[in-house]
């Protein structure tokens, strides 16, 4: 398989600058000296579509709605073509050369204007570094991208819902959907992990804990704790509204947020365990442990007179850490344990050894 190229040679001595197929034998030109015209694959001929030297301006792009789009949108028989052009306007033309309508989309060069999949929205880039959406008629919708460096190249996805764009020697995709209401991990190379079900409200805060196996995610009223696949462990309701903000403690045992009531929320992990041999150790919470021996049947419950925040256990010990101390547990008499008071509160791991 291979190309067979031909170089159209015509009367025209100006630049093409941009182009689009309105056919399977007519392409649409637009050229620097302020033309858009017509040629024919089968006449070979070029017919003058409209001018643009009265504005001091020349097309830039332009994006013709196929057939396939205006199906899909239930608008056969209106071929619409958009232009962009050097003067910062937007215009929507259609297939009998009349331009419908001219707007003012941009400061300088409009760079990009694309038709999207389904042939109801369009979108322009410009060298102001904006990225805009419109209505088919060409009514602003919104202002989705505002950077100082200049967008040279956008385009949609199958769907509409995102939009990929360069900027200097940056990839960027922004979605349209701020509402899609679905947890999305990838790993380190970009490769879909997990996507959950769609939840009851918007996503509106996330923080991953710093070892990377709990994720933490909230929306209206609710808190997930996710392990690192996005499976949901726990699932808390609070009466605060949506949660803005998520930050976890240097210790990795409590999570602070920001409530839409403007309140400041604290949540500590209750419900950790851990297991060596026949033991099995629960925090029930803030303060206090529940210890069963699962070969005696026996369980002994602990209370501390400050928050839980670490757990070890080896070597035939038991090792706790609350905020200001160190209780040293020998297995399984666990009523005298060695109390350490620590002088430097900041405990971030327990390694124990024989």
């Amino acid at each position: 398989m291979r190309f067979k190229s031909t170089i159209i040679k015509d009367s025209e001595d100006h630049f093409v600058v941009c182009i689009g197929w309105t056919g399977n034998d007519e392409i649409v030109i637009g050229r620097n000296d302020s033309t858009l015209s017509k040629w024919s694959q089968t006449s070979k001929e070029s017919i003058k579509l409209c001018d643009f030297s009265d504005e001091s301006s020349y097309p830039i792009d332009l994006h013709i709605l196929s057939s396939t789009q205006r199906l899909t949108n239930k608008t056969a028989g209106i071929e619409q073509i958009l232009i962009t052009s050097s003067n910062g306007k937007l215009h929507l033309m259609s297939k009998t050369t009349k331009i419908d309508k001219t707007v003012d989309a941009h400061e300088g060069n409009v760079t990009v204007g694309k038709w999207s999949p389904d042939g109801s929205t369009l979108l322009t880039a410009g060298e102001d570094g904006s990225i805009k959406i419109w209505s088919r008629i060409g009514m602003l919708r919104t202002k989705l991208v505002v950077n100082a460096e200049p967008i040279l190249s956008a385009d949609w996805n199958s769907d509409s819902s995102k939009i990929v764009y360069t900027q200097h020697d940056t990839l960027c995709i922004k979605s349209l959907k701020a509402n899609i209401k679905t947890i999305r991990i990838w790993d380190s190379y970009g490769n879909s992990v997990f996507v959950s079900e769609k939840l009851t409200h918007p996503v509106t805060s996330h923080c991953w804990k710093s070892d990377g196996n709990l994720l933490v995610v909230s929306f209206y009223n609710t808190i997930l704790i996710c392990n690192q696949y996005g499976v949901v462990l726990s699932t808390n309701h609070v009466d605060c509204g949506s949660i803005c903000t998520l930050c976890w403690s240097p210790d990795n045992t409590q999570v602070a947020a920001v409530c839409a009531n403007g309140r400041l929320m604290i949540s500590t992990l209750v419900e950790r365990s851990i297991s060596r041999r026949n033991f099995h150790c629960l925090i029930t919470s803030r303060k206090t442990m529940a210890v069963k021996d699962v070969l005696n049947e026996t369980k002994e419950n602990l209370d501390f007179p400050e928050r839980i925040v670490h757990v070890a256990m080896e070597y035939n010990h038991l090792i706790i850490t609350t905020c200001t101390q160190c209780f040293v547990h020998q297995m399984p008499n666990l009523n005298t344990p060695q109390i350490i008071n620590l002088k430097d509160t900041n405990v971030f791991m327990i390694i124990l050894t024989e």
